[in-house]
């Protein structure tokens, strides 16, 4: 602000004392009045510089062809030692003498002064001219905003006393739960911004008043303004993991979950779904199947009871739409994704072959089979018994195979008897395979050899051929299937042959078992074998040669003998 030297003020207070004024002449020709002074405030201050001030100087003359108004312009300039504005040494000058004598009224920018003066020909005038000069507010903020949006307050203030730089421009503002006091800041020129962050969760108007401050002590504000917010936040949701992939039967309907939120609250959620039933990717078009429009009942996470139609593959997402309108967009990928198997699976177990068993473990084998989850496990149960009629308490869990192919390596630790087993599978859904508890495959487990022997052969000479006898003393668990009979002979008595098979086994030794012996090897001794095979092929263990079942020797050379002669004859 330009403070007043001495120089200035002699200066004033001579122009005020004197004043000079040349007679024109009386022709029409233009006239000229150089007026000049000091532009100040109410308070006294001066204008600040390049402030414009605009004289009107009145039409004295009615009816004359002139305008009713002339106007002319000049600035404000702080470095003048006589004042702050001047009209120039051309003064005033309207096209006419019709202007003599009018009244001259003044603008600083475009405020009134309440000082004016008369039109004089040739003539000067020191005027001061005064103003108000309260900060005028021009708005230029946007009329509408976005919630959570940066909102930017645009205010033009004309102070013709301050530099901006001087001034203190402040916004109060409300929106919702949030509000302030935004200092602007003097962007360019007489132009003051600032920025806020509107209320996320509110669509009311913002409502704000503008005040400013000059170094004078002079203020003013705005009248109340509103701005229009409005939402342009799209909501969110998505369905919640759906925990295990596979459901059952029992699981129908299931309850879809999902989590929703939005600045200004939720409309409504829809869950869309596709189906497949095949597990590849050619699915199904997304489809609607239901709208849950009381969201914020659930604190943001709507519920659906969905109801599988069919065995397959499911997927799910949802779209939320907010109180503004604002809805969400699809997603690229489906939020959660189940199968739906309501089919039970089947098994079996496969058939055992050979029936007897002589050894332990043994492999037992079985196949499965499911519809769209997959088998997941099979289990093996067994029972046992040693008479093939009485099967005892109850079945018994052998194991579960979680993979394929279904196999079991089953110790036959019940010992020696008869076991039977069947399966029972599970699918990926949890689904358990229902059916009877009867045998789908069934075994014998016998490892001990049969004892056979061959009858006591009497009379010991034989001279013709003997039928010779066998035993079974003990046939085990699988019974008997064949007898051999064994031979070995001598000459002596004491030197023996290797054993040797006499004939073909019998074959049903069950209901006899002998053989007609023929005595292929003629004259000599004989001792005999028999060797039995059950039905599980284990093989009685042929004894030493000094250990034989029966012996006998045969002759069937006649004797012959002759009567020595007598001598003397008589």
């Amino acid at each position: 602000m330009k403070q007043i030297n001495r120089k200035t003020c002699i200066f004033v207070m001579l122009m005020l004392l004197v004043s000079i004024v040349i007679v024109s002449n009386t022709t029409n020709a233009a006239q000229s009045h150089r007026i000049l002074g000091f532009a100040r405030d109410n308070s006294g201050q001066v204008i600040e510089n390049g402030a414009i001030i605009t004289a009107i100087v009145m039409n004295h003359v009615e009816g004359s062809g002139w305008p009713p108004t002339y106007t002319q312009t000049t600035t404000v300039d702080n470095t003048l030692d006589y004042g702050n504005y001047d009209f120039g040494e051309q003064g005033i000058t309207p096209p006419s003498s019709d202007y003599i004598g009018g009244a001259i009224y003044f603008h600083i920018g475009n405020q009134n002064s309440t000082n004016s003066t008369a039109f004089q020909n040739l003539g000067f005038t020191n005027l001061t001219i005064l103003i108000e000069d309260i900060p005028q507010i021009t708005d230029n903020s946007p009329d509408s905003g976005h919630t959570g949006d940066s909102f930017t307050f645009n205010v033009t203030v004309i102070d013709y006393v301050d530099s901006p730089a001087e001034l203190r421009i402040n916004v109060s503002w409300l929106h919702g739960t949030q509000s302030g006091n935004k200092t602007l800041t003097n962007t360019v020129s007489n132009y003051f911004a600032g920025s806020i962050t509107l209320d996320n969760y509110s669509i009311a108007n913002m409502a704000y008043i503008i005040w400013v401050n000059d170094t004078s002590g002079k203020h003013n504000h705005s009248t109340l303004q509103t701005v229009t917010v409005t939402d342009d936040e799209d909501p969110i949701s998505h369905v919640s993991g759906i925990s295990g992939y596979w459901k059952k039967a029992s699981d129908n309907p299931l309850t879809i979950t999902a989590t929703a939120s939005d600045n200004i609250g939720l409309n409504n959620v829809t869950l869309y779904y596709r189906f497949n039933n095949n597990g590849n990717t050619s699915w199904g078009s997304w489809t609607i199947y239901g709208v849950n429009i009381t969201p914020w009942t659930t604190s943001g996470h709507p519920t659906w009871s969905f109801t599988f139609s069919s065995t397959g593959h499911y997927q799910f997402y949802t779209i939320a739409k907010d109180n503004a309108t604002n809805a969400e967009v699809a997603p690229g990928s489906a939020d959660a994704i189940c199968g739906y198997d309501a089919v039970l699976p089947s098994s079996s177990v496969n058939a055992i072959s050979p029936y007897w068993k002589t050894t332990t473990p043994v492999t037992i084998t079985a196949t499965a089979s499911n519809g769209a989850s997959g088998v997941k496990n099979v289990t093996l149960y067994y029972r046992f018994c040693t008479n093939n009629a009485s099967w005892g308490a109850g079945w018994v869990n052998a194991g579960t195979d979680p993979a394929l192919p279904w196999s079991w390596s089953f110790a036959l630790s019940n010992g020696t008897g008869y076991y039977q087993f069947y399966s029972i599978a599970k699918d990926n859904a949890t689904n358990v395979e229902s059916k009877a508890q009867s045998a789908e495959a069934s075994c014998g487990y016998d490892f001990s050899a049969p004892v056979t022997t061959v009858s006591t052969i009497s009379p010991y000479w034989r001279t013709a051929n003997t039928v010779i006898t066998a035993t079974v003393s003990s046939n085990n668990m699988s019974g008997i299937d064949t007898i051999t009979l064994y031979c070995r002979n001598s000459t002596n008595n004491q030197t023996w042959s290797n054993p040797w098979v006499f004939g073909t086994a019998d074959t049903d030794p069950w209901v006899s078992a002998q053989w007609t012996f023929t005595f292929p090897n003629l004259t000599g001794y004989y001792r005999f074998y028999s060797r039995g095979t059950d039905n599980a092929t284990n093989t009685e263990t042929l004894p030493g040669v000094d250990s034989p079942d029966a012996f006998c020797g045969y002759d069937a050379v006649l004797p012959s003998s002759s009567v020595n002669a007598i001598s003397p004859y008589w």
